[in-house]
């Protein structure tokens, strides 16, 4: 393990804090799936090679059960600011500030660390449809790596409004227990995310429908990433004498609070274009915490023929988002306070991303069908990402 190694989460590379999709763990069509993707981050960064195996399986018409299991491997090379010279031990025993101090604080500067490491994951999920034709859905999830652990659970109710089944109401909960090592002090710490969503779905005709979901997030502990750091100004005189001041290194400080709310609004419409189906998904997202973060997401996503008949299934999507800076975030070279949190971490920063994805499936035997899918993202704080991603699924 490498003391400049960070966390890197698949489902994170959009650049901004997401709450956990409570369908995430929802059954799908029954059959056994492997799907393998590759990641990579511009200038020699992050890369990661991730291997999913999954099975469907529903028993009669009134459960399903999905299971799936992981293993990604992430090398490459995360920034964090340190000294020109290399940064030392802390100065002091509580662990509050790195290094032993310096005159200029032009002598720090954002570098890049080597990491290593080894994501193992594993989801389940069962749903029960009552005679009506109610849904309760439970997950549960587990994923760990060297200096990471995550347990979590999710349930999920989809009440159907009309007997057409033409209105749907969704109401779900999930919670996650992760505990995250603090290498420097050599102390697991515990961090709680809890998540509510309530959705309403209206299908408006047999081509189209609605969504429109509102959510909500809390998250408490330890929310401070260990391989951050920041430049604090600090004065080293003695009470009453004239001040001298020295820049040290300091961990990233962060609330161990944080509320989050959005809402969520989907469309799809499909038509025939030349006796060829098309499907268009639209969809807007507004998420803002207590941090000061807000963003604003658009997307669009088309689908082009059928999986079954001719050339197969196409797929393009287009995704915008923006994004304020939380209250205590600043630039790399920013000096800090002696107290007070700060974050130079650019994931919290204000910034936009645009994502371009095209794709493919196809049956392509009896019981057989592939599907291949290629995105690329570029980040208004100089962070381009590239993944794609290629699937195989046997149909029971």
């Amino acid at each position: 393990m490498n003391k400049g190694k960070a966390t890197v989460l698949l489902l994170s590379v959009v650049g901004q804090a997401t709450v956990l999709p409570l369908s995430a763990l929802a059954a799908g069509n029954e059959g056994i799936s492997l799907q393998r993707m590759v990641y990579s981050e511009s200038d020699d960064r992050m890369s990661v090679d991730y291997t999913q195996v999954a099975l469907n399986k529903d028993f009669g018409t009134d459960f399903s059960f999905s299971v799936s299991g992981s293993i990604d491997a992430m090398t490459g090379a995360t920034p964090a600011v340190d000294a020109k010279t290399g940064a030392s031990n802390y100065a002091n025993s509580d662990g509050f500030l790195l290094s032993e101090g310096i005159s200029d604080p032009s002598g720090y500067e954002r570098q890049l660390f080597e990491m290593e490491d080894e994501r193992k994951a594993v989801n389940s999920a069962l749903t029960w449809r009552t005679a009506k034709r109610h849904e309760w859905t439970g997950g549960l999830s587990y994923s760990e790596e060297e200096d990471y652990e995550s347990r979590g659970f999710s349930v999920e109710h989809l009440h159907n409004l009309h007997p057409s089944r033409n209105r749907t109401l969704s109401v779900g909960y999930s919670q996650l227990e992760n505990d995250v090592l603090f290498y420097r002090e050599n102390v697991w710490r515990d961090a709680t995310y809890q998540t509510v969503e309530v959705g309403l779905t209206e299908v408006l005709s047999r081509t189209s429908l609605v969504k429109v979901s509102v959510f909500g997030m809390q998250e408490s502990g330890a929310l401070s990433n260990p391989y951050k750091r920041i430049i604090r100004k600090v004065n080293i005189a003695p009470e009453g004498d004239t001040p001298v001041f020295r820049y040290f290194l300091s961990p990233d400080s962060r609330p161990d609070e944080r509320d989050v709310a959005g809402i969520d609004v989907k469309g799809v419409k499909r038509v025939e274009w030349r006796d060829t189906p098309v499907t268009q998904h639209l969809n807007y997202r507004f998420y803002s915490d207590t941090w000061g973060v807000n963003s604003h997401t658009l997307e669009s996503k088309t689908y082009l023929g059928s999986p079954d008949v001719g050339l197969g299934q196409w797929f393009a999507g287009l995704r915008y988002m923006i994004q304020d800076a939380a209250s205590f975030y600043f630039d790399d070279d920013a000096v800090f306070d002696v107290s007070g949190f700060g974050s130079v971490d650019k994931r919290l920063s204000d910034f936009n991303d645009v994502t371009v994805s095209l794709g493919w499936e196809r049956s392509i035997a009896q019981h057989w069908r592939v599907q291949a899918r290629g995105s690329y993202q570029t980040q208004s704080v100089d962070l381009d990402m590239t993944w794609a991603w290629l699937g195989v699924k046997y149909a029971f």
